[in-house]
């Protein structure tokens, strides 16, 4: 590990004499950080496509925890969990934390073990990296980015502390892994895409408000899907949001995916394969949640005053 220069030394101190020794720590802590801006709710008398799609931008403006299982269905209408994804995004406090994990094993088809069914670009490289079970974990504040690539996934689901035995890489976001606070939207994905498709209201009860898609090529439209997938008839989507703030509390999807698989061995050739899947979102925590930096890799002088410089 590099030494930090005299004239680094001599900037961090000029920085902290001039701001304050105090007032550094609550900087480098980003306590008491406000939100960014941007609605916080969404008002559900709006057409269900604008409510819907104001329900996912929330989620790039307040804390919130969002966990989604993924289901393959076997053939006997059996559900076994393959994938579980978890998102904790403490704006207020400029911390991010995904972990993916991934339960499927080898008697799974090519399809399921290569692709993700999930919105993030993280995941997408959690599922093209791995192709067997494990943990991938992404951490991102101000003064730096650990990852975790390939590690043992927990036996268990809803587990969401990284594993102590593999310790993360702890770098600069602006530099070595060339990740800037303006491109973490990209980095954790948004829960829907823009679209023209018509929603429909399904249910009024308990405080909520569910809306439905049942036409396959409408719920194309409202989801990020696999690469080189095609969603056929008897795919729906269900997006149930708080009738009060318009906050996204759940989506539930039935995915029937056929996809053209890849030769893998000479004389192969493409071929098609359907899997059906259930995916179910659930998003919780809103304005409470809490990040907490997985152990291990402390940061660097360098990434501390990062952190510091960009409060």
């Amino acid at each position: 590990m590099n030494r930090p220069t005299s004239r680094q030394v001599l900037a961090v101190l000029l920085v902290c004499l001039a701001l304050g020794g105090v007032t550094a720590g609550v900087r480098i802590a980003d306590v008491g950080h406000p939100y960014p801006a941007g609605e916080t709710t969404v008002d559900t008398d709006q057409p269900p496509r604008e409510v819907v799609q104001g329900s996912g931008r929330i989620l790039n403006v307040l804390d919130h925890r969002l966990v989604t299982r993924v289901y393959v269905v076997d053939d006997a209408g059996d559900r076994h969990l393959h994938a579980e994804y978890t998102h904790l995004r403490e704006f207020s406090e400029k911390q991010h934390l995904a972990v993916y994990d991934t339960f499927a094993t080898a008697e799974w088809s090519d399809p399921v073990n290569r692709s993700t069914q999930f919105h993030s670009f993280g995941a997408f490289l959690h599922a093209g990296i791995l192709e067997r079970p494990g943990r991938t974990v992404l951490y991102a504040t101000d003064g730096g980015f650990v990852t975790e690539i390939g590690i043992g996934g927990s036996p268990e689901p809803t587990v969401y502390e990284p594993d102590s035995s593999a310790p993360p890489r702890f770098v600069d976001p602006n530099r070595a892994a060339g990740v800037d606070r303006e491109d973490r939207r990209e980095l954790y994905g948004d829960v829907f895409v823009p679209h023209d498709a018509a929603w429909a209201v399904a249910d009024r009860s308990n405080g909520t408000v569910t809306y439905a898609i049942d036409e396959a090529d409408q719920h194309f439209e409202t989801r990020p899907m696999p690469f080189g997938a095609e969603l056929l008839d008897g795919s729906r989507i269900r997006v149930t949001v708080d009738a009060e703030t318009g906050r996204l509390r759940a989506i539930r999807e039935r995915r029937v995916l056929r996809y053209d698989v890849p030769p893998r061995e000479e004389g192969e050739t493409f071929r098609q394969e359907t899997v059906e899947y259930v995916v179910e979102t659930r998003v919780d925590q809103y304005g409470t949640v809490e990040v907490r930096q997985p152990s291990g890799g402390a940061p660097t002088f360098q990434q501390l005053l990062a952190d510091l410089l960009r409060y």
